[in-house]
């Protein structure tokens, strides 16, 4: 079963405001600089540029569940969470907050990479929506995910769990 990851409030908006201050910052000095230093107003945009790429192509476009695994989805490098090693999920819209970003993206197209809070200590994400985050629990690591119907996504992977310990 395929779902969704829509962008929440706060990923829109830095996505929004951080790539129109990524591109109009260095096209502004562009504009400023002498020709002298061209070259370097150049590569002052490429940079941007170039951060911005990386973050499309790495975020999280949805989540594919089977009998077998949970498949993040992504542009390039999909991951993959196999469901023999899933303890326990849980639906819970403030698993993030006071998150601090050990290494990782903030809020361009998503918050993914390696967090820690007080709550969960530390943990992978792979969230678009910080208000609507599903957390998995192995028995070594944690992973948080945003599907666009996460009671209906929590329900069905733990469906998928029980059959699976049914079957051992």
């Amino acid at each position: 079963m395929h779902y969704q990851a829509p962008f929440g409030r706060a990923t829109l908006l830095i996505t929004l405001f951080s790539s129109l201050l990524m591109v109009a910052l260095p096209i502004v000095l562009l504009v400023l600089i002498p020709v002298a230093l061209f070259s370097l107003a150049a590569i002052s945009l490429m940079i941007p540029i170039a951060i911005l790429l990386a973050c499309f192509w790495y975020r999280v476009t949805g989540y594919q569940l089977d009998s077998r695994e949970l498949t993040i989805k992504r542009l390039v490098f999909d991951f993959i969470i196999p469901l023999d090693e899933i303890e326990s999920v849980e639906f819970d819209q403030t698993a993030m907050k006071r998150s601090l970003r050990m290494f990782g993206n903030g809020g361009l197209f998503g918050f993914y990479g390696y967090f820690r809070n007080d709550r969960y200590g530390s943990f992978r994400a792979f969230v678009t929506d910080s208000q609507n985050v599903v957390v998995i629990k192995t028995s070594e690591k944690i992973f948080m995910v945003s599907p666009d119907k996460p009671e209906k996504f929590v329900n069905k992977l733990n469906d998928l769990l029980a059959k699976k310990n049914a079957k051992k």
